[in-house]
């Protein structure tokens, strides 16, 4: 699902209620986890919503 070096828009809820989106460039994809220099999502978590690439 995820290209390494392409820029994805992620949006993840927090708390429950709050969206925000993040802009991630891929460094690395292990199964369910995605890292963006020293941010890492695992996309099994239920705060994981939705990932877009961005141009």
């Amino acid at each position: 699902m995820f290209e390494i070096g392409k820029r994805y828009a992620i949006r993840i809820l927090e708390n429950g209620t709050e969206e925000a989106i993040t802009y991630l460039i891929i460094d690395a994809v292990d199964g369910p986890l995605i890292k963006s220099g020293k941010t890492i999502i695992n996309t099994h978590s239920n705060a994981f919503i939705s990932a877009t690439l961005q141009g």
